[in-house]
């Protein structure tokens, strides 16, 4: 029972650390599209305010490792998130600007890669529709109850307050029965 318990934990752990730094899961589209190589590429980022720079674009980035909760590449501590910080350092060290990163960020992945859509085009129209939904719905409220109160039924009336000869002569005699015994 132990030993498959072990074997088991070690499997596990192997698989974790093969996550963590594994570069062949497909990160390597924008770094293709960039002209870096993060593999094979020694340079570091050394002015502090490189790094925040950096750190900032990678804020931009989602990890699309598939096991992270859509964490950024800055936050997130899985191997293609590792993979795609170092690329953003090359590739501003090589010159690159923020909307030439992003750009090639875009065009291998699409708008997946960004943490929230983008403000133009159908990102706008994201943004809008929950707002819209609700007037549209606040109108159909208005609109069905608007409706529902010009159809009245008619109302009934209760059965005691009919009118019914033999009930009302019954009625008065009883009256008068109970009067007599007074």
């Amino acid at each position: 029972m132990f030993g498959a318990g072990a074997l088991v934990l070690a499997l596990g752990w192997a698989n974790l650390t093969r996550a963590e730094h594994d570069t062949n899961v497909p990160a390597n589209k924008a770094a293709k599209l960039l002209g870096v190589d993060p593999d094979r590429d020694e340079r570091k980022l050394k002015d502090p305010a490189q790094i925040d720079y950096a750190k900032a674009v990678g804020q931009e980035v989602v990890c699309l490792c598939g096991t992270c909760p859509r964490h950024t590449v800055t936050n997130c501590d899985c191997g293609w998130a590792h993979f795609n910080r170092r690329t953003i350092q090359l590739a501003l060290l090589d010159g690159k600007t923020r909307e030439d990163i992003l750009k090639a960020y875009e065009s291998a992945y699409g708008l997946k890669v960004f943490p929230i859509p983008p403000d133009t085009g159908l990102g706008r129209m994201s943004y809008l529709l929950p707002y819209l939904a609700a007037i549209l719905g606040l109108f159909g409220v208005v609109f069905l109850g608007m409706r529902m109160r010009g159809r009245s039924a008619p109302v009934p009336v209760p059965v005691a307050q009919r009118q019914d000869p033999e009930a009302d002569a019954a009625r008065r005699a009883l009256a008068r029965e109970l009067d007599e015994l007074d």
